[in-house]
């Protein structure tokens, strides 16, 4: 039976033949004490990844949509990134938000058991009919 020490520790393991051991190295308490600061982030920087087209693009040219409420659950859009919970981000695009509703990938993209209420997504998204370009005249 191998000998153990009193508090329950365990004797350190002797790396393998022919490995090189790590050199463990010491900060100065100058450097411990040295604050460093951040460069804010730019979020044209940032990559994320669409839930419909799985594609990933800059954050600045997707959209945030956020599950809100109990029950039912609602998604809504989260234009400017600030609203609680998790969220999941989509190409501004009728396409890419056919394909996740087909894909169910709301639910899991956001974490949300059960159904979802989409009809602000899908409202705010949607092609405006009215907005159409012109017709060309003939």
């Amino acid at each position: 039976m191998a000998h153990r020490h009193p508090l329950g520790h365990r004797p350190a393991r002797r790396p393998a033949v022919g490995t090189r051991r790590r050199r463990r190295v010491r900060s100065s308490r100058r450097a411990r004490r040295r604050v460093t600061t951040r460069e804010p982030l730019d979020s044209s920087l940032v990559i994320r990844t669409c839930i419909g087209c799985r594609e990933r693009a800059e954050k600045s040219t997707l959209v945030r949509v956020v599950a809100t409420g109990d029950s039912p659950v609602t998604v809504v859009l989260d234009r400017d990134g600030r609203l609680p919970g998790r969220g999941a981000h989509l190409h501004p695009d009728p396409g890419c938000l056919e394909l996740a509703q087909r894909r169910k990938a709301f639910g899991r993209a956001l974490r949300v058991a059960g159904t979802l209420d989409l009809t602000s997504v899908v409202e705010q998204l949607a092609p405006d009919a009215g907005h159409a370009p012109p017709a060309r005249p003939t």
